[in-house]
């Protein structure tokens, strides 16, 4: 493994829930990556990487999608790790341990593991948070149609990726301390304090790029279109 894949690299975890027709705008999304390593295949996730055109290094899941002999077969140099149906941790979990184990990522890229069910979401966000907490890791998760990160300090979002609003939630325990700058957003400021979870719901992007600062305090922050922009 070449030196430079080793210091803090982006971590690519593809995971089953994707689609035929994700597969040219997940090529797009990759080829931005650079230098990724591990690029980790998660159980189901490992029927895509053909299609996509990637070759992972590490596989990894319980194997009730696909067969570790059949993950196997079609990656024969990726190094593999199963686990038993039955166990306490989701595979996204075990995927983001191994990952942090073989390389110290400073961020990982999740693709295809949202849009199930919100119990698996919710277990993949707080699994992300976490981590985050733990070593600072920044996270990235697509869906086709959104984009959810959890990280700290600075954050560029592009409305260039089709998106025309987002949320800002806290993470942290006592939102007495968080406060945030926003810039470019229809609702901007410095050092806003966010006092309420909902605080930070429902902003829209005023330029093409919108600048979050939530200094040394973890935030999720989520990116989609109008359509999907259900007020509460």
């Amino acid at each position: 493994m070449n030196e430079k894949y080793l210091k803090n690299p982006e971590s690519l975890i593809i995971g089953p829930m994707v689609s035929e027709l994700q597969i040219p705008w997940i090529q797009e999304q990759v080829t931005s990556i650079e230098n990724p390593y591990p690029i980790m295949a998660v159980d189901g996730g490992v029927d895509w990487f053909k299609s996509l055109g990637l070759y992972p290094s590490h596989l990894i899941g319980d194997w009730d999608s696909i067969s570790s002999e059949d993950a196997k077969n079609l990656f024969p140099s990726a190094e593999i790790q199963s686990h038993p149906r039955d166990k306490d941790r989701t595979d996204f979990a075990l995927a983001c341990q191994w990952s942090h184990q073989v390389a110290s990522p400073r961020r990982v890229i999740a693709i295809g593991f949202l849009g199930g069910r919100k119990d698996h979401e919710l277990a993949v966000l707080l699994e992300c948070m976490r981590w985050n907490r733990a070593r600072g890791t920044e996270f990235n998760l697509w869906q086709r149609d959104q984009f959810w990160k959890i990280s700290q300090g600075q954050t560029k979002l592009s409305r260039g990726s089709g998106f025309s609003h987002f949320s800002i939630i806290s993470l942290e325990n006592d939102l007495r301390s968080v406060k945030v700058s926003i810039q470019g957003a229809q609702y901007s400021g410095k050092d806003i304090g966010f006092t309420a979870p909902s605080l930070g719901i429902s902003n829209q992007f005023q330029e093409d790029e919108v600048t979050i600062d939530s200094k040394d305090h973890t935030i999720l922050i989520w990116s989609g279109n109008h359509d999907d922009d259900q007020r509460v």
